[in-house]
């Protein structure tokens, strides 16, 4: 999926990265929520509700993939006239990169 660049050690680079919007119960938006759920909300001890799940119909739902497998993440909320970006998450092991 990613490899280590031996020029700067430390450094994952991506290969393939690229964005895409997808569609609310694709098996994109599936992995997308599970990498939100277990970075935003496992830690504090919390699941998304059905209602919570079910008002995502409405948004933007935006992700990061390599190879097929969603590493990013964001939610894009619609508000007045405008969209406000939120719940995003990023694969631990690729964040601070």
């Amino acid at each position: 999926m990613y490899r280590r660049n031996d020029e700067q050690e430390g450094i994952l680079i991506m290969a393939d990265l690229h964005f895409e919007i997808v569609d609310f119960g694709s098996a994109d938006y599936a992995q997308a929520l599970a990498l939100r759920e277990k970075v935003l909300r496992a830690p504090l001890g919390l699941r998304f509700s059905a209602a919570e799940i079910a008002e995502e119909q409405n948004h933007i739902q935006c992700v990061g993939l390599v190879e097929k497998k969603v590493i990013a993440c964001a939610v894009l909320v619609p508000e007045n006239k405008h969209w406000k970006m939120q719940r995003v998450a990023v694969l631990e092991e690729l964040r601070n990169q």
